[in-house]
């Protein structure tokens, strides 16, 4: 659909032209104006995509008219009507860029041969500025990734003004259904009054990125723009999008200088929401960079936890688990990835142990599923949640399997390991303590471990020697004694098979050195 503005002298001509029009084109908006003023009156305050004009008019005659549109507004399609078969005039209509120059009386052919010609151009102009619209935004994507070329960076540099405070803001949409594109339009027209911006859709995070540069007024008055950003935020959440979060980084005195910068600020400012999911607006003046270490040692407390569950003692279990949640006092917090990192190693302890309980695939099914949960968790409550739900259900597995008397004994009997491995035990001297003939205990301790006794009992003598080796400077030796190894070769030969490297090798992949 196309808004037109018809211009002559003569109302009949003006009237007569727009009905014709109006029942080839019903969709069209026509207005009609019999005075050159009045029309660029109405160009001043309306959104008109082309403008057909008579020449010869009292006062502002036609070619006035175009001069003025193609001075200002060159955007503008025009097309010359005259009675007047003269060069001179189609010439000065060329140099104003009209799309048509039609020669009074107009007939039928006339009009379909304006309205084509209108059309056609609208298209292109269509199509030219969506083609530059989208390399201006893979400009904006290849400057907030950094791959920006020179040459890039030179055109990008010529969108932008090139001194003026402003700063980064990421809206983030939540879990709305609709794409970033939907808003985009909506939400640079509602920053229209704090300064020029521009607004695309990040292409990685599926989240609006928004550079604003301040207008004068505000620009003057930082907390007047942290106030008006604000309102203006909040009224376009209510109306558009009551998920939306938005990240912004401190006012930059030169934003075109510190675009990187400022959007990396606005994005460590969005990512605190993890911790704080309560405020709708992240200043990135109110936070601090993340720790660069998680607060807990996972893999303690999942042995620990496991031995909990095991035993059905929930509120040790609970206790564990906000143990591994446990954050500092106050911030730095840890990164959230670091987080959700920490919970891995953890989930993958849980799901060997449980093998003992529950067939193999039911254990994967499981885990997996909370795994999903943990890994799209948006908030270090809804994380801590899905992982006390999880635990919850392993007690539950771990109750059933408790009813089973053989399988308790097996279970303290594991306990027992857990808290005994460094010591002089083999398969008799347990399977005595447990009141079993050997034979029949090495049999039902596989059936219901899935492992023989001895393999278990290496296993968890390399797991702790791993451990230690990792996190001290004690020698191989004495971490051999420690571990339930008296003899040192026996202890390489059953390192080696079971982690693929030397005792000393793996010291040197993730510990801190020396023998």
């Amino acid at each position: 659909m196309l808004t037109l503005l018809i211009v002559d002298d003569e109302p009949r001509q003006v009237k007569a032209l727009s009905v014709i029009i109006a029942k080839k084109r019903p969709d069209y908006r026509i207005i009609e104006k019999t005075d050159a003023e009045e029309a660029w009156s109405v160009i001043e305050k309306e959104s008109i995509d082309a403008v057909l004009t008579d020449i010869r008019m009292p006062g502002t005659d036609g070619l006035a008219l175009l001069e003025r549109i193609h001075q200002y507004r060159p955007e503008m399609m025009t097309v010359l009507i005259s009675g007047y078969a003269q060069f001179d005039y189609a010439k000065q209509a060329i140099q104003h860029g009209v799309v048509e120059y039609v020669v009074k009386p107009i007939g039928m052919a006339d009009i379909d041969r304006i309205i084509n010609a209108l059309e056609e151009r609208a298209r292109k102009e269509r199509k030219r500025k969506e083609t530059l619209a989208l390399y201006q935004e893979h400009l904006w994507q290849s400057m907030i990734k950094g791959t920006l070329s020179d040459r890039q960076r030179t055109e990008l540099g010529q969108l932008m003004p090139a001194e003026c405070p402003g700063m980064a803001l990421i809206l983030d949409l939540g879990k709305e259904e609709k794409q970033a594109r939907d808003f985009l339009a909506s939400w640079k027209t509602v920053l229209d009054p704090v300064g020029q911006n521009v607004s695309f859709a990040d292409s990685v995070t599926g989240r609006i990125a928004t550079f604003v540069w301040l207008n004068r007024y505000y620009a003057a008055k930082p907390s007047e723009t942290v106030s008006r950003i604000s309102r203006l935020f909040e009224s376009w959440k209510s109306d558009q999008s009551e998920g939306a979060v938005l990240g912004a980084s401190t006012l930059r005195p030169n934003l075109t200088a510190e675009l990187v910068e400022s959007f990396g600020e606005a994005e460590l400012a969005l990512r605190h929401r993890f911790y704080l999911p309560e405020p709708a607006i992240l200043w990135g003046s109110d936070i601090r960079p993340f720790a660069d270490k998680p607060a807990a040692k996972p893999i303690e407390i999942a042995e620990q936890l496991m031995l909990a569950v095991k035993a059905g003692e929930r509120y040790k279990a609970a206790d564990l688990v906000n143990a591994l949640f446990q954050l500092p006092p106050s911030p730095p917090f840890p990164d959230p990835n670091l987080i959700k990192d920490q919970i891995v190693p953890v989930l993958w302890h849980m799901r060997d142990e449980m093998k003992a309980m529950i067939a193999e695939e039911e254990t994967a099914a499981l885990i997996d599923s909370y795994k999903v949960r943990l890994d799209s968790g948006e908030s270090f409550g809804e994380l801590r949640y899905h992982f006390k739900q999880l635990v919850e259900r392993i007690i539950e597995l771990s109750a059933a399997y408790r009813q089973d008397k053989n399988s308790l004994l097996i279970l303290k009997c594991q306990t027992y390991l857990q808290e005994r491995y460094m010591e002089d035990i083999s398969l008799e001297s347990v399977a005595a303590m447990f009141h079993f003939n050997a034979s029949y205990f090495s049999n039902l301790f596989k059936n219901k471990t899935g492992i023989n006794f001895s393999e278990y009992l290496i296993d968890l003598r390399v797991k702790h020697a791993e451990r230690m080796l990792a996190q001290s400077n004690e020698k191989i030796h004495q971490i051999a004694r420690k571990t339930g190894f008296h003899n040192i070769s026996y202890f390489n030969k059953m390192f080696k098979r079971k982690t693929g490297v030397s005792p000393n090798s793996f010291r040197k992949l993730n510990g801190q050195g020396g023998r």
